[in-house]
Parts: structure tokens; sequence; C-alpha cells
């Protein structure tokens, strides 16, 4: 653990900290935020960064303000100031969100690094300056600086912020400066680790929470704090509020880190007076304000106290609402209706089941469902509400093909009680989830058959049912190839859902709504309509939706393709945050995304960050089940991509040799992606000197036109990795397709595809005719324009100057210098190191010098080819 020493330098107490200041000024995180109560030395602290600091800064003591209200006025009149001409905001201080993204978007005016320090914030000021500080971390360059002091346990930060990575928190113990000479700063205590985010807070505030968190850090021998000072501030804190049983309740969470059966043992005989005075005094409600929701296991006492009869009579409505707040905000939907259990009104439980069955439903829980199905046929007969009948077979819609069947067949029975208007409603609803589940099996024709008769009927539904129709007739529209009318329905959808105030709705469709301008090629204004949904989520607090989660993997995978892995680093740690919340951390999208980004990184910068096996095991366990297509081809061409890249040609091979009969035929732009796989894995097993036979058919001119016409960004690489096949001598049928692919490849943004630019690929084109020149100078220009130089490109230049050597033996300058290389008796580590390559880069492009040489066999003797390469 790190320490700084602090000596007193005169009998007022003022410190030297020169060693402390370092960490704010030249850390990486914007946000510096000092905890710890008055009398500690926070504006000691402050005022050393504040002397120390060179550039332009601004001092704001909120102490001595009396008008001092909101924290972003004093900001946006210094930003006016500093910015030459000044500006102005659209948006007003109290639309928090909002103002933080337009100070975001003029920060980059600021040309000179500043520091603006904000001191003596107590409880009293507003806290909406908190709000706006830690939203502008997310868009504060590193060089400029905030610190605020004195914040005293105001506020804590959401969610989201916490996978930022872009704040920096200091506690102090409890200790005063003027009383020790030595003293221990704990650094930064916002940190990761095993997926949970931590937060250590030993300033004044809740006892529970602070004992809870401090043993949490005993347990891992980083940080301990006095017990004594957490007994004080309990005695100090909570003995004028509770009685002594609820006292020695809260000592014992102190000393307990989980909570389990026992802790209800401790108070058996008094449990329902303990559950009121702990709800009745805000206890629990303020726990859950001040950041104990990040202890992912306190729902289970609350559960567990809410269960006894004696105590649910007890419990205030209020603060059953907010409980209820609270399992929406946070995803735990099974608390949540655990506590709507609790409520008398038998309407408002089918209310709160029909609003916490739809998040279930979208948040890809339906097993949750079900249960709470279960829950509720105790209370209400599911016949007796329409809706309640619908979200029951929604819960099934995963389910395997029987299941759902028959309970689609009961739906059909049920709806014969209903009047015929509802009977041609909810039939409708019936045949989109019909029509979802056919679509799993790909079968285009009955589903395009169940989108007639969904068209014709779509406007009487209600609007929540309506958005969803829709929903089914895009992504029909969409498996069909015609993107303008997925287009079309998706954009009706989102203003349906618009004018409903159905956010879920909202951002499935904007999500869907991208997915088909990606597919159309149009790849940067989809991009900006996936951020915008995103920024729209945050707005209205909508990150626990799984429309949410599916924008945020989208967009991770975009940047991932366009090599910014740098940028997609922060959307996936907020997608494993969420993960986390809902209990998915190990889940098939998620994995796929880690090995992705793990992969590009050691591809881009040649470093292998950390150990990718589990991860590629769970990937492989989960497609052993049964999966969506849709899914199933992306999965397997992360792996195909992996393998690749670490030269697991023997994976490949196993995973070629079961493709004899697929179980899944995928259609539309999921069958192109698995034509892709199964033709680069044909390719690079040929590369190895491995016979295999291909397993797709010919096919003719008009159907790759088709494939290239209809999905610019898929249908290319499927093309072009078909024309590669064989490609020793360049034919006229298929050099016009290599041209054409090439073209639309260059301007797809997919540069995370592994052979892409390949030199085994792009070599042979350089023999046909200048045309293609064009075509590589306009992809390496996107590669610079979006990476730099950062990127090795590994596209083989003809040079004039080419040895005759190498032009009689057909290689080229690369594979000249890497031939001398061998003959020097370099290793292909050496190799790497000299030529800045990548280990698999040399390995492979050895295998192809090799076999232009005649020798065949990657078993061969280095000292064979050594002294082959010494002859030549």
């Amino acid at each position: 653990m790190d320490s700084v020493i602090f000596r007193p330098v005169n009998v007022t107490g003022k410190l030297i900290k020169r060693q402390l200041c370092p960490r704010i000024i030249d850390g990486v995180a914007p946000l510096n935020v000092l905890l710890a109560p008055s009398g500690y030395g926070k504006t000691a602290l402050a005022l050393d960064v504040y002397e120390t600091w060179t550039e332009s800064r601004i001092w704001v003591n909120a102490e001595h303000h009396e008008d001092f209200v909101s924290g972003a006025r004093i900001l946006l009149a210094y930003l006016a100031r500093t910015v030459d001409g000044g500006f102005s905001f659209k948006a007003d201080y109290n639309d928090v969100a909002k103002l933080a993204i337009q100070i975001g978007d003029r920060l980059h005016l600021i040309l000179k690094p500043f520091l603006l320090v904000v001191d003596g914030l107590t409880p009293q000021h507003d806290g909406r300056i908190i709000e706006l500080f830690y939203e502008l971390s997310q868009y504060l360059p590193s060089q400029h600086k905030i610190l605020i002091n004195g914040l005293n346990g105001v506020a804590r930060p959401s969610q989201r912020l916490l996978c930022q990575g872009n704040i920096q928190i200091f506690t102090a113990p409890a200790l005063r400066f003027n009383s020790v000479e030595t003293a221990t700063v704990v650094p930064p205590t916002w940190r990761q680790d095993n997926h949970r985010m931590q937060l250590v807070n030993a300033c004044e505030g809740w006892p529970v929470l602070l004992g809870l968190m401090v043993q949490q850090e005993k347990q891992e021998n980083d940080f301990c704090l006095q017990e004594q000072v957490l007994i004080r501030y309990i005695k100090e804190v909570m003995s004028h509020s509770l009685s002594p049983a609820a006292l020695q309740f809260a000592n014992l969470l102190v000393e307990v880190p989980e909570f389990d059966s026992e802790l209800l043992t401790c108070f058996r005989g008094h449990d329902a007076e303990i559950v009121k005075e702990l709800v009745d005094t805000g206890f629990l409600i303020q726990l859950q304000h001040y950041g104990f929701q990040y202890h992912f296991r306190w729902p289970s006492l609350v559960r567990k106290a809410l269960q006894h009869g004696t105590a649910r009579k007890k419990i205030s409505r209020l603060e059953l609402l907010r409980l209820l707040a609270w399992a929406d905000r946070t995803g735990r939907w099974a608390d949540g209706l655990n506590f709507a259990l609790q409520l008398d009104n038998p309407a408002q439980i089918i209310t709160r089941l029909i609003r916490t069955g739809r998040q279930v439903q979208e948040s890809g829980k339906a097993n949750l469902l079900r249960e709470a199905l279960a829950l509720v046929r105790q209370h209400t007969p599911i016949e007796e509400n329409i809706d309640l009948l619908f979200i029951d077979l929604a819960a099934h819609t995963l389910q395997p093909e029987k299941i759902l069947q028959s309970k689609i067949d009961q739906s059909y029975r049920l709806l014969k009680t209903l009047t015929c208007d509802k009977q041609r409603q909810y039939r409708v609803w019936i045949e989109c989830v019909e029509a979802q589940a056919i679509m799993r099996k790909s079968d285009l024709e009955r589903a395009q058959a169940f989108a007639n008769r969904i068209r014709d009927n779509v406007c009487e539904l209600p609007d929540y049912y309506q958005t969803q129709a829709l929903g089914v007739l895009g992504e029909v529209a969409m498996l069909s190839g015609d993107l303008a009318e997925a287009l079309h329905y998706f954009q009706q959808g989102e203003l349906v859902a618009m004018q409903s105030d159905l956010l879920s709705s909202v951002l499935w469709h904007r999500h869907q709504r991208a997915q088909v301008m990606t597919q159309m090629g149009q790849i940067n204004l989809a991009t900006n309509v996936r951020f915008a949904a995103i920024q729209f989520a945050r707005e209205k607090n909508g990150m626990a939706l799984f429309s949410y989660e599916c924008l945020l993997r989208a967009h991770c995978e975009q940047l991932l393709r366009e090599l910014r892995t740098y940028e997609a680093e922060p959307f996936l740690n907020e997608l494993e945050q969420r993960c986390l919340l809902i209990g998915d951390i190990d889940g098939l999208p998620i994995n796929m995304l880690r090995l992705e980004l793990h992969r590009l990184r050691c591809w881009v910068d040649s470093q292998y960050h950390y150990d990718i096996s589990p991860t590629v095991e769970m990937i492989e366990r989960a497609l052993l089940r049964a999966q969506h297509p849709h899914v199933l081809v992306r999965a397997e061409q992360t792996l195909l991509n992996h393998w690749h890249q670490t030269e697991q040609i023997h994976a490949i091979s196993q995973w070629y040799s079961r493709h004899n009969q697929p179980v899944v035929h995928p259609q539309g732009a999921d069958e192109l992606l698995h034509l892709r796989n199964l033709i680069f894995a044909y390719l690079v097993l040929q590369q190895h000197d491995i016979e295999v036979q291909p397993k797709w058919v010919d096919f003719t001119d008009l159907q790759l036109e088709k494939w290239l016409a209809i999905w610019p960004t898929v249908g290319p690489m499927a093309v072009l990795l078909y024309a590669l096949i064989d490609f020793h001598e360049p034919t006229d049928q298929r050099m016009p397709w290599i041209f054409k692919c090439i073209g639309l490849f260059s301007q797809a943004n997919n540069l995370a595809e592994p052979l892409a630019y390949h030199p085994s690929w792009l070599e042979p084109l350089f023999k046909s005719n200048f045309t293609i020149q064009r075509f590589q100078s306009t992809f390496i220009s996107r590669i610079h324009a979006i990476w730099g130089n950062r990127v090795k490109t590994r596209v083989v230049r003809q040079d004039r100057a080419q040895p005759e050597q190498t032009q009689n033996l057909g290689l080229s300058p690369r594979e000249w210098q890497l031939l001398q290389c061998v003959a020097k008796g370099m290793t292909n580590e050496d190799i790497a190191d000299h030529l800045n390559l990548c280990l698999g880069t040399v390995k492979n492009q050895l295998t192809k010098i090799y076999r232009k040489l005649g020798v065949s066999g990657r078993g061969a003797a280095r000292s064979r080819y050594k002294s082959l390469a010494e002859v030549a």
C-alpha cells in the first residue's frame, strides 16, 4: 500500500504534500476528489496542487460564497472567459447530462491545460454540481484537471461512470493531521477486481456502508481502518435514532462481511420491530442512496426480511415503492417482483408484473419472468388478464420448439374467450411471436407469409404491441434482403414508441435501424445513430434495458472493426459491469467482444495482455448448445479469426470437418457470413498444405452481383474469398469481381478482418494491371486515417529497384528481406523484432517463401531453410 509522509511546518498545521501532487497533476484521471471530514488537511493539499500548477487555473471557495448555487455556473463562467470570444450553452444547468455533453464538445477549444479547484463543498450545496463533474469526467481530456475538495459523502457516481476510469478519489483515515506527524493516504480507490467495483470511503457517512466496504478491503489485505473509529461512528451517528437491538444489528453488519441466514437470528423474536425501525428511519433507503447497491448481496437481506409475515404489514407503502424503483434501476427484476407482491392492491401487482415482465423479457432473462408468473398466479388467475397471457407467451419465445408451440396453441385457444375486436388484435401478437420462432430456424418463406398477415392488421394493435409488430416486420424484411423496407419499418416503430413514451422500444428500433444502415454500407451514419441513442438512453436513465446493452455491444463491435480498440474498451467495461448486475458476466456476446478486443490488441500492439483461453473455452462450450443462426455465425467468425492469428490450424481443421451437414441453415446476411467462414477456413487449410474438400457450390454472376448490391458490407468478403480460391492464374472471369470487392471493402471501415490486406492475397493482383494500385492506396489511406501510422500495414509493395535474383525467384522485396534474415541465422522472434512485425506474420511469410522455393511441409528442419536461403 502506498503511503505519503505529512510533516507539519508550523503550529497552524499547514502540511507539505509535494509527494501527493504528482498523483493529481500527472495522473490520467481528469476528475480528482478529496474525501475527508473537516480539519483533515484537504484545503492545504488543494492549495499545494494549486500553487504547483503552472498553466491556467481558478480557485473557487464554496464556503465563502453565499450566492454559490451550482458549480455548473462557475464552470461555465470559467470556460466562457477561457475560450476566445466566449460561448453560451443552450441547456439549462438543471439538465446536467445535456450540459456535460455540451461542455465536453467545447473542451477541445481550450488548448492550454487548466485547473479548476472547488473547495469547501458541503451537503448544503446543490447536489447537481457533483452530477455535473461526474458526467463531465467522461468528456474531459486528461490534461485538464478538476479537483473537488470536501464532498464528505454528498453523492456517489452512477454505475456507468464507475466503468469509465476517469475518476480518482482520495480518502484519508480517521486521524487528524495536526495531532500526528505521519498519516496514510489511500491511493485512487476506484478499481476493478474480479469484475467488481469497490468503494473505500473513510469519510463521514453511514457506518454500516463504511464498515462493510472496509471489511471487504480487510479480506484482501489492501486497506484497513481502525475498528474503534467504526464503533465511534456507529455510536455517534446511529445511537440517537436506533434502538439497542437495531444498533446491535448494525454492529453485526460491520463484523460480518456477507449476508446470510445467520444475520436474522441475532434478533429473533424482534424481527418485525427491527425491520420496521430500519425502514421508518430511512436506514435501508439511505444505504441504497449512499452506494450500498454496489454490494451485490444486500437484497437477500431485504428479501428475507420481507418474507416474514409480521414484517410485511409493518413496511410502509412508500418504502416499498422506493425499493421497486431500486430493483428497476439495478436490473434485479426478481427482487422487484418480490417487493411488488407485498402491495395489497391486486391491480397494482398486475401492473407491476406487466412492467417488470417486459423488462425481464428484454433483458434476456425469460426464466425469471416464468418464475414471476408462477408467483402471480397465486394472487390472480392469468386468464383474467389478457396482458399477462401474452407476457407469458413472450416469456417462452426462446424455449425449445415443442414448448413454444404448445404455448402458442394454448394462446390460440384462450383467444376464443375474447371479443371479436380483441381476438383480431391479439391474434396479430401471437403471429408475431410465431414469426420470431420461425426466423430462428431461418425459414424465410413461412416468415414472409406471417409478415403479410401482420402487415394488414398492425395498425389495430395497442401501442406497445404495435412497436413489437413493426420490429418483426423489419426483421423479416432485413432477412429477405429488402433493406430499404426494413429501414422504413424500424423508423415507423421508433416514431410510435416515441409517441407512447416506450423507452426500451425506442432504443431497440434505433439499434435495428443502425444495423440496417451498417448492412447498407452507411457506416458513419450508423455509428452516429448508435452513439446518439446511447446518449439518449443515459439521459433517460435507461441503462438497465436490454436494448441499451444491444446498442453498447453493436457500437463496441463497430469500433473494433475500425481498430479503435482504446475507444472501444470503456464501452466493453460498461457492458461487463451491466452483465455483472444481471448475473450474465460469462454470456456468449460479452465473451465474443473480449476475444475480439484481445485479438486486435495483440495484432496492433504485438502484445498479449492476459490469458484469453478461459474466454475461448466458454465460447466453444456455448456453441455446443443451440444458438440463433445470427449469433452462431458471428461467434464462429470470432473463433476462426483467433485461431488463425494464434496459428491453431488443428482447431480450424476440426471446425471445418464438423460442417459436413450444418445444423442450421442461415439466410440473408447470416448466410454470407457462414459462407465466408467456410471459404476462409478452406483457404487457411490450403495455405498450410492440408487437403480438404470444398463444402459449397459454384455461384452464378447474378448471385454474386446480388450479394454486392444488397449487402455491400458483408457481400464483398464472401465474393472476394470465393474469387481467390485456387487463384494461381488470373482469369478474366474472376478479376472484375476482385477489383469490385476490394474497392467496396476499402470503403467499409472493416479493418479488423484478419486477411483483408494479407500479402498472399494481394500479391497476385499486382501482376494483372495497375488499376489495383488505386484500390490498394485507398485502403491503406483509410487505415492511416483511422489509426495513424501505428498500424503496420502488411501489404507488399512493388519496388522498381527489386534485385534481379528476387525477380527470378518471384519474391517481393519484403520476402527477400525475410529470406536474408534467415540466411543470417536469425530466429523468427529476432526477425519479428528486427522488422517490427508480429511473430505470426513472420511465420506465415516464411511459409509462403519456402513454398515458392519448392520446400513443402511445415515440419522441415530450419537448417534446410537456412541453406536454401544462402543458396538463393
